[in-house]
């Protein structure tokens, strides 16, 4: 997966630090998207005016192409694109409703008492 994205990098030149966020965020929201300053932000410095303009959509639009096969390549085998390994995590939850207990998801158990 990392010599495939160092590629797409390589290839377009784009910015190495800003195309990783751009795809992590990709993984984390489950798509990736089209619109708004975080593709232009992976793009490399190029002439707005003087027909760059549409130099510029064409390339946003080749890195848009190569990376969201990328992201269709690699979204169903897990992992991150994050270095650092993530902490697992196991969340239990208790689904007996004969109890007095009314916790919460993903929170330590507490346990409620009644007034009396």
């Amino acid at each position: 997966r990392e010599a495939d994205l160092q590629a797409i990098i390589a290839e377009e030149k784009l910015k190495p630090e800003e195309t990783r966020k751009f795809i992590a965020q990709s993984f984390t929201d489950g798509y990736v998207t089209s619109t708004g300053v975080a593709i232009t932000k992976v793009l490399p410095l190029m002439p707005i005016f003087g027909g760059g303009a549409a130099n510029r959509e064409n390339k946003k639009r080749t890195v848009l192409e190569k990376l969201t096969i990328f992201f269709n390549k690699y979204l169903n085998l897990g992992g991150t694109m994050n270095d650092q390994p993530e902490e697992k995590k196991h969340v239990l939850y208790n689904l007996d409703t004969s109890s007095n207990y009314c916790g919460m998801v993903a929170e330590d158990e507490v346990k409620y008492q009644r007034k009396q």
